[in-house]
C-alpha cells in the first residue's frame, strides 16, 4: 500500500523479498557508491521550502495509515533550534529512540548529526536503558511515561531530556531538573515537522506548559468552527500551527482530508489544524488541555479524559502508568502496577476532580501494552474486560448487567443523571426496584 501511495522510485532493502513494484537497492550486494550516486544526482530545486524530506505515514481513522508530506526546511529549521538551546557539540552523544519510520526518529538523527554530535543507535536485541548506559549518552528524545520508575542518580551522564508525544506528568520537572541536567517538554506532530513548541521544566514546576512556539513557527489558539477568532488569555481554543515545518503539501492522495486538516487563513497563511485543545496563561505560554477527540460526554456530561489520567499518574499511591477509555457507557480506567490500591487511589481522585470525572472502575495490571511508538495501547486491555463489571465503594469489581439494547441505555443513562449516582448497571441495588 505505501509502495503504490507514496509512488516511491526505489526501495533500499537487504533482502528483496519478492518486491517488484520499484527499483530496488539491496544493501547485501550493491556498492554503496550506486546509494551516493542516486542520491547526489537528486535536486532541491529552486523552491527549497517546498521541497518534500520524507512522506511519514501516520495512523489513520480509515484503517490505512496516511502519509503526510514533511519538508526540508521543517528537519533544518528543527536541527538548528536544537543545535543551539541542548548545545549540541563534537562531544554530544546523542540517543536514536523512535525507528525511522517515526517523525521522531528522522528528528533525531538529524539534530544530532546536523550538529556534529555522536548518534548512539541501539544494537538488535538491546533495549534502550542499555545502550543509554553502555554508551554513555548524554541527550534524550523519549516520552515522558519511558522515565517512570527510573532513578535520575543513576544516569549522571544524562545532561538534556526532550520529552514528548504525551502528556508530561508534574514529576518529571521534580526528579529530573537539576544543576547539571536541563529538562524539556515539547510540543507538535508529524504534520509540523515534530515539534513546533516547548518550554524548559524545573524541579519547581507545577503544571507543565508546551511553552512557546520554536524558532520560525507561530501557534495560534482559534475559536468557532471556521476559526474566526484569536482566543484570549485563559480561553480554550483548538491549537493551530504556521511555520516553517508545517506540511506544504498536507496528505498524500488524500486531498478532502487535507482540504479539512490544512487550510489558508487570511493575515496568518497556511496553518494546520492540529485537533488539540490548549488556552494562553497570563505568563504567554500555552498550557494544553487534550484532544478534541478526547473529550467524551458521559450521561450528559462533557469529560476531559486526559486530566483524569494526570491526576491519577500526580497521586502518592504509586501509579506508573495510567489510561482512561469510556466502554459501554462506563468509564474505565488502567492503571500499573497491580499493588495500586483503587480504594486509596479513587479517594485521591474525588479530592480533585467531580463526581462526574471519577472512573466508573478501575482495574491495576502488570503492564499497559504500547503501540510500536511507544504509546498507550488501551484497545488491547479493552479485550480483557469482562462483559458485566462494576465498582463498589470499597475499590473492589462486582459484576452487573450492562444495557443490552439502545432503549436500555438511553434509560440507564436518564436514572444516573437524575438520581445523581456515581454508577450502576441496569441492576444497580441503586435502582432495584425501578428499572425493573
Amino acid at each position: 500500500y505505501i509502495v503504490h501511495d507514496s509512488e516511491c522510485s526505489l526501495i533500499i532493502c537487504t533482502t528483496p523479498n519478492g518486491l517488484q513494484m520499484a527499483q530496488l537497492l539491496s544493501l547485501n550486494s550493491c556498492a554503496y557508491e550506486d546509494l551516493l550516486i542516486h542520491a547526489m544526482t537528486s535536486s532541491l530545486g529552486d523552491n527549497r521550502e517546498q521541497v518534500i524530506a520524507e512522506i511519514s505515514y501516520t495512523s489513520g481513522s480509515t484503517g490505512r495509515p496516511k502519509g503526510v508530506a514533511v519538508p526540508h526546511m521543517g528537519f533544518a529549521n528543527l536541527s538548528s533550534f536544537y543545535t543551539r538551546i541542548l548545545e549540541l557539540g563534537s562531544k554530544s552523544r546523542v540517543l536514536l529512540f523512535n525507528r525511522m519510520s517515526f517523525i521522531d526518529g528522522p528528528r533525531t538523527l538529524f539534530v544530532a548529526l546536523s550538529s556534529g554530535a555522536t548518534l548512539v543507535i541501539s544494537e538488535r536485541n538491546e533495549g534502550w536503558l542499555q545502550t543509554v548506559t553502555k554508551h554513555k549518552a548524554g541527550v534524550l528524545f523519549v516520552i515522558p511515561s519511558l522515565l517512570q520508575g527510573l532513578r535520575p542518580e543513576d544516569f549522571p551522564f544524562i545532561e538534556s531530556v526532550v520529552v514528548s508525544g504525551e502528556p508530561c506528568p508534574t514529576w518529571i520537572g521534580r526528579l529530573w531538573c537539576s544543576s547539571t541536567r536541563k529538562v524539556f517538554n515539547a510540543y507538535g506532530s508529524t504534520e509540523v515537522t515534530a515539534d513546533c513548541s516547548i518550554t524548559q521544566l524545573s524541579s519547581s514546576t507545577i503544571k507543565p506548559t508546551i511553552g512557546h512556539p520554536i524558532d520560525n513557527y507561530q501557534v495560534h489558539i482559534m475559536t468557532g468552527s471556521d476559526l474566526s477568532q484569536l482566543a484570549p488569555i485563559g480561553i480554550q481554543g483548538e491549537i493551530c500551527v504556521s511555520g516553517l515545518g508545517v506540511s506544504p503539501q498536507g496528505y498524500i492522495n488524500l486531498s478532502e482530508l487535507t482540504k479539512e486538516k490544512f487550510v489558508n487563513k487570511n493575515g496568518i497563511g497556511w496553518l494546520y489544524r492540529t485537533g488539540d485543545l490548549a488556552h494562553w496563561t497570563s505568563n504567554g505560554e500555552i498550557e494544553f488541555i487534550g484532544r478534541k477527540d478526547r473529550q467524551v460526554k458521559l450521561h450528559g456530561v462533557r469529560i476531559e479524559i486526559d486530566e483524569i489520567t494526570e491526576v491519577m499518574l500526580n497521586s502518592p499511591w504509586g501509579v506508573h502508568e495510567a489510561g482512561v477509555l469510556v466502554h459501554k457507557g462506563y468509564l474505565v480506567a488502567f492503571v500499573c502496577p497491580e499493588t495500586v490500591s483503587t480504594q486509596q487511589l479513587t479517594q485521591h481522585i474525588k479530592l480533585f476532580l467531580p463526581r462526574a470525572m471519577i472512573p466508573n472502575v478501575i482495574y491495576p495490571v502488570a503492564a499497559i501494552p504500547r503501540l510500536q511508538n511507544g504509546k498507550l495501547n488501551l484497545q488491547e486491555l479493552v479485550k480483557t474486560l469482562p462483559d458485566r463489571f462494576n465498582s463498589t465503594s470499597n475499590g473492589t469489581t462486582t459484576a452487573v448487567s450492562l444495557p443490552s439494547s439502545p432503549v436500555e441505555e438511553l434509560m440507564l443513562s436518564l436514572f444516573v443523571r437524575l438520581l445523581g449516582i456515581e454508577q450502576s448497571g441496569v441492576d444497580g441495588q441503586r435502582l432495584h426496584g425501578i428499572w425493573r
